[in-house]
């Protein structure tokens, strides 16, 4: 009998330590297939991908050589314009007025040198802009210069003939030189400070 009783309690516990393990092992109704497993493997990398060219995109430009002398201060064109005549029309005092690089007889006079010049350029501009970017790749922005000299030229000795008048050819070389570099530097502080006040 008691041989019988111990069978018994030996059988009754080998079938619960098989239930056990039976409940612990996982069904094979519950394990995905390689199907599965390579899909959830391509969506997680395209979700790497995703995320790359987000960041990518959202990251820290690489800074670029600027290439014109000029710049764009706002996207309205008319705007843009009247900014940029302004800024023309104070360096252009101030650098004849510190250097006497020209004479001009009243500030009318000066006001109408700054206009023609800063349509001129922005006529220039847009045409090599538009029909010759390759040249401003290739001269690294120096044919603006060159423009520039050109332009104020042709103002002196043909439109404001008596009333705006440089002192001789090497002092009007200078004084567009000073200028384009004046107004790249201070183009260049201003459209920092107008970017900087966008973001905020």
């Amino acid at each position: 009998m008691e041989n019988e009783e111990k069978k018994q309690q030996s059988n009754e516990e080998t079938e619960s330590e098989e239930k056990e393990t039976k409940t612990d092992a996982p069904s094979s109704d519950d394990t995905p297939s390689k199907e599965e497993l390579e899909n959830d493997l391509k969506r997680v990398m395209e979700e790497i991908k995703r995320q790359q060219q987000k960041n990518k995109k959202k990251g820290p430009k690489q800074r670029v050589f600027a290439i014109e002398f000029g710049g764009v201060y706002h996207t309205n064109q008319m705007i843009n314009f009247i900014f940029g005549y302004l800024l023309n029309l104070t360096l252009i005092f101030l650098v004849i007025e510190l250097f006497n690089f020209a004479s001009y007889d009243s500030l009318y006079v000066l006001l109408g040198v700054t206009l023609v010049f800063s349509v001129l350029e922005a006529l220039f501009r847009v045409y090599v802009f538009s029909h010759h970017f390759k040249w401003i790749l290739r001269t690294f922005g120096t044919l603006f210069y060159f423009a520039y000299v050109i332009i104020f030229y042709a103002i002196d000795r043909y439109l404001f003939v008596e009333s705006f008048r440089f002192v001789n050819e090497t002092l009007l070389v200078f004084f567009v030189l000073i200028f384009a570099l004046l107004r790249y530097g201070v183009g260049m502080m201003i459209r920092r400070y107008l970017r900087q006040g966008l973001r905020r």
